[in-house]
């Protein structure tokens, strides 16, 4: 078994996916704050945001999303900027995926419970000092295991239809009767809250990341072809002054 925080941390620490959106989301952040910071030492920013203002384009937007836009030359879109906007929405829901049923688990957790896994199986479960019971998303639990229902052998005493396999409810009883068991149960319950915490601020702090430098490369698109569109209008507005 294992908790729920543990579980996050290997999964940010050891799965290859979970990695990579963990590592892209600091990086890509670094990455903007860089390069705004480049942008505000070396641009004259009030001339700028006056070309901007005539191009219909907010300041603040780009400031918010830290998006770079060269007003010496014509702006040019690559392909490459338009895959990472696909790249970064399938990380997004990638990670919504893993994150978003965690944290409903956490939610539902009554009190004085802690959240554990049976990692043989992947399967969910709340346990305090006198029971567990399965955790689902949205449906009400479909098992219940008492301390009370466990005999001093281990051996499960119950009578219910929707029952967890025998090495969890093994597993469970384990918690229940043996000192290991015991020492880990107590471990888990003291622990939890900060488990909780991390989760409620790692995990969505990553989704906002992802959503942000999303959101950031489609509006950096966006903004750019206006900002072509603008100076290819100024260009040719001084092309027929010329002639």
């Amino acid at each position: 078994m294992i908790s729920v925080s543990e579980m996050i941390s290997t999964e940010f620490s050891n799965a290859p996916v979970a990695t990579f959106i963990a590592v892209l989301s600091l990086v890509g952040a670094a990455f903007k704050l860089v390069i705004a910071f480049k942008n505000k030492v070396i641009k004259n920013k009030e001339e700028d945001n006056k070309t901007f203002e005539r191009a219909g384009i907010p300041s603040f937007l780009l400031r918010f999303f830290m998006i770079s836009l060269s007003t010496k030359k014509t702006p040019e879109t690559k392909k490459l900027d338009k895959a990472m906007i696909y790249i970064l929405l399938l990380l997004f829901i990638g990670s919504l995926f893993f994150s978003a049923p965690i944290l409903i688990r956490i939610t539902k957790t009554p009190q004085d419970h802690t959240l554990l896994i049976w990692k043989a199986t992947g399967d969910f479960f709340y346990i305090s000092r006198t029971q567990a019971s399965e955790s689902t998303l949205f449906s009400h639990s479909g098992w219940q295991v008492k301390k009370s229902d466990c005999q001093a052998s281990n051996a499960p005493v119950v009578n219910q239809q929707n029952l967890p396999s025998p090495d969890i409810v093994k597993g469970v009883c384990d918690m229940f009767n043996t000192p290991e068991g015991q020492e880990y149960l107590a471990h888990s319950l003291k622990t939890y809250p900060k488990g909780k915490l991390f989760a409620w601020v790692m995990l969505p702090f990553t989704e906002l990341v992802l959503l942000w430098m999303a959101a950031g490369c489609a509006l950096h698109l966006y903004y750019a072809a206006k900002l072509r569109k603008y100076i290819v209008s100024e260009q040719d507005k001084a092309v027929s002054y010329v002639r």
